[in-house]
């Protein structure tokens, strides 16, 4: 069974047991979702051979005032995912946005904890999205609190 597959039925299976459906993967291995009606959400497994996952957010456009700030304290949180839950950041040049991204094994993986890692990818995702709106200032975009897994807030 390939990793497209595995994260198929893996999918089917936690639409089954929560009731919402996110769709199925495309035959590129790709899926989009909105979530919270305003986060583009992906999830892709690039290739059959491939046994690794990603999930990514597109968390807006990259700010251009005071930018240095906010780039320091972005490379503070990714420093070994201690305020990211593991998640990184990075910048999709085409689109000049910020995008919070997560990698993930495919192969093992049970359904409950794939549900876990969407779990915690959106409540990081929810909360970096809040420090990282519009006119909030670059150095207070820090998370303090520990990242926590959170069931149940994916859909």
């Amino acid at each position: 069974m390939t990793s497209r597959e595995i994260l198929s039925l893996l999918l089917r299976d936690i639409a089954a047991r929560q009731g919402a459906n996110l769709g199925e993967l495309d035959q590129n291995g790709r899926l989009s979702f909105l979530y919270r009606e305003d986060i583009n959400v992906g999830l892709e497994c690039p290739e059959d051979g491939n046994t690794l996952a990603c999930l990514f957010a597109d968390l807006g456009a990259v700010r251009f005032f005071r930018r240095e700030g906010l780039f320091h304290s972005l490379l503070v949180a990714n420093f070994l995912g201690r305020e990211t839950g593991g998640a990184c950041f990075g910048i999709d040049e085409t689109k000049k946005t910020l995008v919070l991204w997560f990698r993930f094994e495919v192969n093992g993986l049970h359904s409950e904890e794939l549900e876990t890692i969407l779990n915690n990818f959106l409540r990081i995702t929810d909360q970096w999205d809040e420090r990282l709106l519009p006119g909030a200032p670059a150095e207070e975009i820090s998370i303090t609190e520990p990242i926590e897994e959170v069931p149940g807030i994916w859909v």
